[in-house]
């Protein structure tokens, strides 16, 4: 991809974002269609070109990366080319390809990628001014604001620096430390199968932080649950206990998962399925075995309902309440 090509693909960019998709179809002989005059004066007038006095065409002009940044991204991209010359190449035979489609996948996992994505995260993290430029619409970072991606970048440059690909509790650990400290991060460094995606910042800023301090005060103790000590065990639980009571709605991220509750000793008896409560009793549920916080006359009379209609376990209902209690 010659220099012309580059700076066009910079102007496609730009009418994109401030155009919109429109402008962009119209480029592709694809997809292009007759449009009104005043559209085509529009985007001229946009491009800060002259257009025809009898037309009556308003728009916005385009605003385009000042000189210095234009550079850098140029700098960038020749970079880029120079040191990863198999990812140019694959990223000319993928011209117009689909980027979800498998060919582009089965890309995504060469060697090749993989090293050159790792070298373009350390570039733009030292480099922020060119990320609004050099962020495909595919990237999930795409939009977000310059200071937060480039953290981002910082982030997985540093992770694959230190660990490559590979995932072990070593890693979990160090990701758990520095998510801790710059949680603002969290929704674009966790994918979209980890348990806190979609969750309230203020949740998952708060789990990050029990797993950093339980990293820190019981280092390898999960791992190695058998062989530890019993005190150790039951200075764990009560510790995890209390963290959990600290914020009800993070709870169960806290001791949510059942192979660790198992591995804990912990009991998780409830015959009543959480997801049949309203979200109502929800959150005072959560509140109930992990703060002590009683149930409000309205929960109580939802939370009998499920229970009747669960065959009325332990025959008591307050019987019930206390046995899932004290289970957490």
């Amino acid at each position: 991809m010659g220099r012309v090509e580059r700076h066009a693909g910079c102007l496609q960019r730009a009418g994109k974002q401030q155009l919109g998709p429109t402008f962009t179809d119209w480029l592709n002989p694809e997809t292009r269609a007759e449009m009104p005059s005043e559209m085509y004066a529009g985007w001229a007038n946009a491009m800060g070109k002259i257009q025809p006095k009898e037309i009556d065409a308003i728009s916005t002009p385009i605003k385009f990366a000042d000189k210095p940044v234009a550079e850098a991204v140029q700098k960038f991209n020749d970079a880029r080319n120079k040191l990863f010359p198999k990812y140019h190449e694959g990223m000319e035979l993928l011209q117009g390809e689909d980027y979800n489609s498998p060919r582009y996948e089965q890309f995504r996992q060469t060697e090749e990628y993989q090293k050159m994505q790792a070298w373009a995260n350390a570039y733009k993290a030292t480099h922020p001014q060119i990320i609004p430029w050099t962020t495909s619409e595919q990237s999930d970072l795409y939009g977000v604001d310059t200071k937060t991606a480039a953290k981002v970048y910082a982030f997985r440059a540093e992770k694959y620096g230190k660990f490559g690909n590979n995932y072990n509790s070593t890693v979990q650990a160090w990701v758990n430390k520095y998510l801790s400290k710059n949680p603002e991060i969290i929704p674009y460094a966790i994918g979209d199968t980890n348990d806190l995606a979609g969750v309230k910042p203020e949740v998952q800023t708060y789990v990050y932080r029990y797993r950093a301090e339980r990293d820190r005060m019981f280092p390898g103790l999960l791992d190695n649950w058998d062989a530890a000590p019993s005190a150790q065990k039951s200075q764990y639980m009560n510790w995890q206990k209390q963290v959990a009571a600290g914020m009800p709605e993070a709870a169960p991220y806290i001791v949510s998962d059942n192979t660790i509750r198992k591995g804990l000793g912990v009991k998780t008896y409830n015959p009543i399925s959480v997801a049949d409560m309203s979200k109502e009793l929800q959150g005072q549920y959560q509140d109930l075995i992990y703060g002590g916080t009683q149930l409000t006359a309205g929960a109580h009379q939802e939370m009998r309902r499920l229970w009747e209609t669960a065959g009325s376990p332990e025959g008591d209902y307050n019987k019930y309440l206390q046995k899932i209690t004290n289970a957490y």
